[in-house]
C-alpha cells in the first residue's frame, strides 16, 4: 500500500484546485445516502449490498489462497494468470468460440475500474458517447472526464406508466437512430440493465449492432448482472451479433457473481470450480438466479401491499418502485429537490428505511419523467426482518382489504387499483367515504355475487359519478351454479360528465407527453370545468379548449410552455388554441402573468445539452437586451433562441439556428431576426466572468 499527502499551512494561499475536467463531478448519489443510511437502525434497501454468504468453496478458496506465501506478492498487472485462464475457459464455453486469456481478457479493480480503463483508453476529446437512461450514474462523469459529450436516450415505458415488468421499457428505434452521427464514438449499453432490471432481447439487441455497424460505433457493454437472469429470459451476449465481435468491449464482474462485492481477486479457484460444473443445474452461476427470483417475488408482494406499483425485473438484483400512489406530503423537505430525493429522505427519517432515488440515474432533461420511482435491492436476507419491525414495508402506510386484511392485493394496471383477490373489493386511495362499496340482497346466499357499487367520487364532475343502476342479468351467464340470479349495476352519466371526463382523459394524455406535474394537470381539469359550465366558448372544440387551458395552466403555475409545444401533444391547430386562450382570459376574467426570456432558457438551455457556463450567459445576454430595449415587438421566446445562439458561438458548445429553432419551435429567419437586432451591442450583452472560446468580433454576423 502506498499513499501521498499535500499539507499546506492554513495561512499559505493555495492556488492548487481541481482539474477542469473534474468540474461538477465532487458530489454523487452514493456519497449522499451512503452517510444519511450508516445510521444501524435503519434498513438500507437502496444500495447493492449483498448481506448473503457466498458459497463456501469460495471462502475456503480464498482462505486457502491467503496462506499461500507466495501469492502475497506482485502478480500480473492485467490478471493474475490463473484467474484470466479460468475466465477464458468460462467464456469459451458461453461465447462458443477461442478466446486467448494474455490478449482478450484484462482484469481490473471491479467492473467500475473496467468502465473508466476503458473509456479513457478508447474514447477522445470531442466525441460522443450515446448513454442509456436511467444509467448507473458513473457513466456520465467518466464519459465527461474523457472531454467527451455524453449523449441520452431514455428507455420509454411502451405501456403508459401502468407497468408490471421491466420488458415494457423499450428504445424507440427511430429516436436512437437520431442519436448516432459522425462524432458518436460509442453506445454504453447495460444489460441485464440496473436499476430497471430489463434484460434486452436479440431483437432489440440487432437494433443497436446495426446502429454500431453502419456508423463504425463501438460498443461498452456492462453485463456485471449477467447471470442473474430469471425464468422466460435468457442473456445475450451483443458481442456475439455478427459484426460485433471486433467492435465491443464485454463488462462482468466476480463480486457481482458470487455476491462479494469487496473481493476484487483470488476468485481463480472458484471460476474453476463452477466452470467443471456448468452443465450441472447446480453450478452457482444458475443457482443465484433461482434464488433470487423467490427474494424478488417477496419483495413485489410486499411493495404491492404497502400501495406501490413495483416494476417486476427480468434480470439483476434490483427493482424499481412507482412511490406517487403514496401522496406523501414533502412539502417541508428542499423544494428544489427532484421528488423521489425529497421521498427517500423522508422515508430515510420517519420509517427508517433508505432506498435510492431514480432520478440519480438520468440527464437533466429526464429527472422529470423518471422522478416517481425510487430504487430497491432484494439481494438481502434483511427482507425477512420487514415483518419483525412493524413489517417494514408497513414503515410506509400500508394499504390492506376493510375485509380480508390478510389477503393478498392484486394490481389492475389498466386501472391502477389494488383489488383484494378474496372479495374483488378495489382499495387503495380508492377506500374513501364516497368510494367503493358493498350491498348484499336479499336473494344473495353463502354471500354470493356480492354487488360493488359506486366508484370513486370525482368532485369536478356535477353529480359525482355516484349514480347506480341495479338488475336481474339476462341470458345464461346471469345465473350463477345454484340457479340464483346475478345482479348487474351498471354505472350512469349525464352526457355533460361524460363530455367533461373525455377532455379531463385528454389532459392527462397531453400532460404525460411533455412531462407536466399533477398539479398542471389539476389547474387545468378546473379551469376546463369553469369555462365548460359557462358556455361561454360554445362552438369550440372541447380539444381546443383543452388545449388552451393547459397552456394557461402552465403560465400560471410558473411552468410556461410554448403554443408549439402544446400544438405537438394536442390535435389542435396553434391558430385555434390561441384563439382559445384569449376567449377563456376573457370569460374567466382571469390573466396570466407576462413571460420572460428566462422562463425557458433553463430547459432549452437544457435540452441542448449545453453546460451551465452557456446558459448563464444566454440569460445575461437576454436581460441586457430587454433592459437596453435592443428588441421591441419580440417575443421572448425569440429573444431566448437568440440569446442562446449568441452564447453558444461564443463558447465551445455551438449551436445551429435550426438546432436552437427545433428546440425552441421558432423559425431560423426568426432567430436570424432578434440576433441582428442585438449583434450590435453583443460586447456589452456578455457577463464579465464568461469565458470566450470565440472573441466577440469573430462572431458570426447573419
Amino acid at each position: 500500500m502506498s499513499w501521498s499527502c499535500l499539507k499546506i499551512a492554513s495561512t499559505m494561499p493555495f492556488r492548487h484546485k481541481n482539474t477542469r475536467r473534474i468540474e461538477g463531478l465532487d458530489s454523487n448519489v452514493w456519497v449522499e445516502f451512503t452517510k444519511v443510511a450508516a445510521d444501524p437502525s435503519i434498513v438500507n434497501l437502496g444500495q447493492g449490498l449483498p448481506d448473503i454468504s457466498p458459497p463456501s468453496y469460495v471462502k475456503e478458496e480464498l482462505a486457502k489462497v491467503a496462506a499461500v506465501d507466495r501469492l502475497n506478492q506482485y502478480t500480473r498487472g492485467f490478471g493474475h494468470p490463473s484467474l484470466v485462464k479460468a475466465l477464458s475457459q468460462v467464456y469459451e464455453k458461453v461465447c462458443g468460440r477461442k478466446i486467448d486469456p494474455l490478449t482478450d481478457i484484462l482484469v481490473t479493480v471491479g467492473a467500475y475500474g473496467s468502465l473508466f480503463s476503458t473509456i479513457q483508453a478508447l474514447i477522445e476529446e470531442g466525441d460522443e458517447v450515446i448513454i442509456i437512461e436511467p444509467f448507473y450514474d458513473c457513466y456520465e462523469p467518466m464519459v465527461k472526464m474523457a472531454g467527451a459529450k455524453p449523449v441520452f436516450i431514455p428507455l420509454r415505458c411502451k405501456n403508459d406508466g401502468n407497468t408490471a415488468s421491466s420488458a415494457d421499457w423499450v428504445l424507440d428505434p427511430a429516436e436512437l437512430a437520431n442519436k448516432f452521427n459522425s462524432k458518436t464514438k460509442a453506445i454504453i449499453l447495460n444489460t441485464p440493465h440496473n436499476p430497471i432490471g430489463k434484460v434486452f432481447t436479440r431483437e432489440e439487441l440487432q437494433v443497436i449492432a446495426d446502429l454500431c455497424i453502419k456508423h463504425d460505433t463501438l460498443c461498452i457493454s456492462d453485463e456485471v448482472y449477467e447471470w442473474l437472469v430469471y425464468k422466460g429470459n435468457k442473456h445475450i451476449k451483443i458481442a456475439m451479433l455478427p459484426g460485433m465481435w471486433e467492435r465491443t468491449v464485454t463488462i462482468g464482474s466476480a463480486g457481482k457473481t458470487y455476491s462479494v462485492t469487496g473481493w476484487k481477486e483470488a476468485l481463480a479457484q472458484a471460476f474453476w470450480i463452477d466452470y467443471k460444473r456448468m452443465d450441472d443445474p447446480d453450478c452457482y452461476f444458475y443457482s443465484l438466479s433461482r434464488e433470487l427470483e423467490s427474494k424478488r417475488d417477496r419483495m413485489a408482494q410486499l411493495l404491492k401491499e404497502a400501495g406501490l406499483k413495483p416494476v417486476i425485473p427480468d434480470g439483476g438484483y434490483f427493482m424499481i418502485v412507482d412511490v406517487s400512489t403514496l401522496d406523501v406530503d414533502l412539502s417541508d423537505i428542499d423544494e428544489k429537490q427532484p421528488y423521489d430525493y425529497k421521498f427517500v429522505k423522508w422515508m430515510i427519517a420517519s420509517k427508517k428505511l433508505s432506498a435510492i432515488p431514480l432520478s440519480a440515474f438520468c440527464g437533466p432533461e429526464t429527472k422529470k419523467q423518471f422522478e416517481k420511482y425510487i430504487r430497491f435491492c432484494f439481494i438481502k436476507s434483511v427482507l425477512e426482518r420487514l415483518k419483525d419491525f412493524g413489517d417494514s414495508l408497513d414503515v410506509l402506510p400500508r394499504v390492506t382489504c376493510p375485509n380480508h386484511p390478510d389477503s393478498i392485493l392484486v394490481e389492475d394496471y389498466r386501472a391502477g387499483d389494488m383489488i383484494c383477490s378474496e372479495c374483488g373489493l378495489v382499495v387503495g386511495d380508492r377506500v374513501i367515504d364516497v368510494g367503493s362499496e358493498w350491498r348484499t340482497f336479499s336473494n344473495d346466499k353463502a354471500t354470493k355475487d356480492p354487488s360493488r357499487v359506486g366508484d370513486t367520487q370525482n368532485p369536478l364532475l356535477s353529480d359525482g359519478d355516484l349514480s347506480t343502476m341495479i338488475g336481474k342479468g339476462t341470458g345464461a351467464a346471469s345465473f350463477d351454479e345454484f340457479g340464483n340470479s346475478k345482479y348487474q349495476n351498471r354505472r350512469t352519466m349525464s352526457s355533460s360528465d361524460r363530455a367533461m371526463m373525455n377532455a379531463f382523459k385528454e389532459i392527462t394524455n397531453m400532460a404525460d407527453r411533455i412531462n407536466l406535474p399533477r398539479n398542471i394537470v389539476d389547474r387545468t381539469n378546473n379551469l376546463f370545468k369553469q369555462v365548460y359550465e359557462q358556455k361561454s366558448l360554445k362552438g369550440r372544440s372541447n380539444d381546443a379548449i383543452a388545449s388552451a387551458c393547459l397552456y394557461i395552466a402552465c403560465r400560471q403555475e410558473g411552468v410556461p410552455r410554448t403554443f408549439k409545444e402544446i400544438c405537438a401533444v394536442s390535435r389542435i391547430s396553434k391558430k385555434e388554441i390561441g384563439r382559445c386562450f384569449k376567449l377563456i382570459l376573457k370569460a374567466l376574467e382571469t390573466s396570466v402573468d407576462l413571460i420572460t426570456t428566462g422562463d425557458f432558457m433553463s430547459r432549452f438551455c437544457s435540452n441542448l445539452g449545453l453546460p451551465k457556463q452557456v446558459q448563464m450567459a444566454a440569460t445575461h445576454i437576454a436581460r441586457k437586451a430587454v433592459e437596453l430595449d435592443l428588441v421591441p415587438g419580440r417575443s421572448p421566446i425569440s429573444v431566448a433562441a437568440a440569446a442562446i445562439y449568441m452564447a453558444s458561438q461564443a463558447s465551445s458548445e455551438k449551436r445551429t439556428q435550426k438546432e436552437i429553432g427545433d428546440i425552441a419551435g421558432v423559425a431560423d429567419v426568426t432567430i436570424r431576426q432578434s440576433y441582428r437586432l442585438i449583434y450590435p451591442r453583443a460586447p456589452d450583452l456578455f457577463p464579465a466572468d464568461f469565458k470566450f472560446d470565440t472573441p466577440v468580433d469573430k462572431l458570426p454576423q447573419l
